[in-house]
């Protein structure tokens, strides 16, 4: 998902959704401009208040082997309105560890320092995190270039069921963003990569 937001904007306003979007990124309708076997480039205009747009190009490369994929998302934006543009622009992941219940085998770790999966916590001008599942043997690299910022937090759902209302950890937002300031014309331009790491063979295990 891809966000344009206010400078303004916390993590806190983040995760609990008060905050409005500067354009309409988020639902805008994509153009397919080239689609392979391992990737696509697809673009969009969305529409900034009071007249205005940015022009969004996104391409998506998947690479590596069965045990060891990655997935590399670059994300171009460019000010196609007539005035300065300075936003936050974040691309937030929803992923999932199986790390709901304070789950030990499912963690984040930054700079050596490694919490719960389920946890919610920020890291300011990194080039990222890691992340995994020692369980089910996975672990996973989040790069960024260049380096931004990420918050992280649960995906909850709430649900009435015989005993009451329950709350239902589904997964993880994991956002990366970045403090940008465009003049009218210029664009800016990030890549999340996603590096992951196999070191259970599960589909062997089943033969």
């Amino acid at each position: 998902l891809l966000h344009l937001l206010d400078l303004s904007v916390t993590p806190e306003a983040f995760i609990e959704g008060r905050f409005d979007q500067l354009a309409n990124a988020l639902d805008a309708p994509y153009r397919l401009e080239e689609l392979t076997d391992t990737g696509l480039r697809a673009s969009c205009r969305a529409s900034l208040p009071g007249g205005g747009e940015v022009l969004v190009t996104r391409t998506v490369a998947l690479g590596g082997e069965r045990l060891d994929p990655t997935l590399d998302l670059a994300v171009t934006v460019e000010n196609a309105s007539g005035r300065p543009l300075e936003a936050r622009i974040g691309l937030e992941w929803s992923l999932t560890m199986l790390g709901g219940g304070g789950n030990p085998a499912a963690w984040y770790a930054h700079r050596g320092e490694r919490v719960r999966h389920d946890s919610t916590g920020q890291a300011v001008a990194t080039d990222g995190i890691e992340s995994g599942n020692e369980s089910i043997g996975i672990a996973l690299r989040t790069a960024l270039e260049p380096a931004g910022d990420l918050w992280w937090a649960p995906i909850e759902t709430v649900s009435n069921s015989e005993a009451g209302f329950e709350r239902v950890y589904q997964g993880s937002s994991l956002l990366a963003s970045w403090p940008v300031a465009l003049a009218p014309g210029e664009s800016w331009r990030a890549v999340v990569r996603q590096l992951a790491r196999v070191t259970r063979d599960h589909a062997a295990d089943e033969g």
